[in-house]
């Protein structure tokens, strides 16, 4: 939260803890870093009240920026200029970088995947699903924020990835996925939000497959195969309290499951028989959640949790992470 700029009297009440406003309000409420810019003529910046309020508000956690030498709305040139807006943002990114250090997910190599799989059956056609990838991406912003150092896998026409990814690498179908997956299996978390198809063509063709023109009755038979379920690998390979090190935290293994019915009773099954810490279970519901939408509605279950979440996928995303990491 950022307060620029924060005049005498506004710094005075936060360092007192006042509500008189929605700003005031907001800030006793925020659990993020906060960052204030106190912006006042240079005689008020300099009066003992001010500096010590000042010196509180650093006490009490928030970052205080100085304000810069200039002419102020007084005509004088003195202290109290709100910095140029290049400076508060550097500043601001330095604070949040700080923060992350104290993260719930601090020190911790966090593997995300997002995103469809494609199995081709021909140069031109594939199977795969509608998968927009948005609650992966979602979820590897979350895990940035709460300090992990993230390696986003990244399927097919899933949007742009953050900078402050760690590394970001691109799949194209199951296998190719597997191969990322093994190769970053030794993560401290990792969140299996791809959506990943069941099953593939038993066999792709080079070349298009061409229509009869001369038989309107055609019948193509496709014969499909199952893909690796790579969820239940990593279950098997799960890095449990009894292989941790004081290096190594216990493995965290979080698994996505969108049925079309019985959501709870599936969910629970997944959990149980692929070995997996956490379930983000959701319904198929065309325009409201899932999908291709912005908003997503997830039960989050555990073996001895469940709760449910509603909302904007970048925001249930880092709420999902704080209920499982608090």
């Amino acid at each position: 939260m950022l307060i620029a700029p924060c005049t005498a009297n506004t710094l005075s009440d936060i360092v007192h803890g006042r509500s008189n406003n929605m700003v005031l309000v907001t800030l006793l409420a925020a659990r993020c870093p906060v960052m204030i810019c106190p912006t006042m003529d240079g005689e008020m910046i300099r009066h003992p009240a001010v500096q010590q309020n000042l010196k509180h508000a650093r006490e009490m956690g928030y970052t205080v920026l100085d304000p810069d030498v200039g002419y102020l709305a007084s005509g004088l040139h003195d202290q109290g200029r709100l910095p140029e807006t290049e400076r508060i943002i550097e500043v601001a990114y330095e604070t949040l970088k700080r923060s992350r250090l104290g993260g719930p997910l601090a020190g911790r190599r966090v593997l995300v995947t997002a995103g469809p799989t494609r199995e081709f059956l021909d140069p031109v056609r594939f199977l795969s699903n509608p998968s927009s990838g948005k609650m992966g991406l979602a979820m590897a912003d979350a895990a940035f924020a709460l300090g992990g150092d993230v390696i986003l896998l990244r399927g097919p026409g899933v949007g742009d990835a953050s900078e402050r990814m760690a590394e970001v690498l691109e799949f194209s179908d199951a296998e190719s996925l597997m191969a990322l997956v093994k190769r970053f299996a030794d993560a401290d978390v990792v969140v299996m939000a791809a959506a990943v198809s069941d099953f593939r063509p038993a066999e792709t063709s080079t070349q298009k497959i061409k229509k009869d023109s001369n038989d309107p009755e055609e019948v193509l038979h496709l014969k499909l195969v199952r893909n690796p379920d790579i969820l239940r690998w990593l279950g098997e390979q799960k890095r449990d309290a009894e292989k941790t090190t004081k290096q190594l935290h216990p493995q965290v293994l979080i698994g996505f499951a969108m049925e079309s019915e019985n959501l709870i009773p599936y969910a629970e099954k997944k959990l149980a028989e692929k070995n997996v810490d956490w379930i983000c279970a959701n319904l198929i519901a065309s325009g409201k959640s899932g999908f291709e939408t912005d908003q997503n509605h997830i039960t989050l279950i555990g073996n001895e949790a469940k709760k449910e979440f509603q909302g904007e996928k970048r925001v249930i995303a880092k709420q999902i992470l704080r209920e499982i990491f608090s």
